[in-house]
């Protein structure tokens, strides 16, 4: 059996997301951009390229569709955050039942940033008990 390391980005996902011109403009006509983790941007494609993600290529290629034309989307103003959720392509027992790819992004002077983007099994936000 192989190791798999979670925490290594897939290179066939950093490779998709390098291929997406940037910014992307939403349904209110606000560009989105991907957000620059501690002053690089590989580093955010890098976090988001997580095994541990799983996500799959088919997933990345639709993240322009869904900036434009999301499913649901969840304003989180305390946080300056918004959430974006749309379909996820494919046949849901191919995609381990998470039929939704829920893309978070900051909101900052104009302008969003993606922070991270994963599958889910319900569009809606996870509750955080601390």
């Amino acid at each position: 059996m192989q190791n798999i390391n979670l925490n290594e980005p897939d290179k066939h996902i950093v490779s998709e997301l390098n291929k997406i011109q940037w910014p992307i403009i939403n349904k209110e006509g606000t560009p989105v951009y991907l957000r620059e983790r501690r002053g690089d941007i590989n580093n955010t494609i890098n976090h988001i390229a997580k095994k541990s993600h799983y996500l799959k290529v088919r997933d990345i290629r639709v993240i322009k569709s869904i900036i434009i034309n999301p499913l649901i989307v969840i304003n989180k103003d305390s946080r300056q955050r918004k959430i974006y959720f749309g379909n996820r392509p494919g046949d849901p027992k191919g995609n381990n039942n998470e039929m939704y790819l829920q893309i978070t992004v900051e909101v900052y002077k104009g302008r969003e940033y993606i922070s991270t983007i994963y599958p889910r099994k319900t569009p809606t936000e996870k509750l955080h008990f601390y």
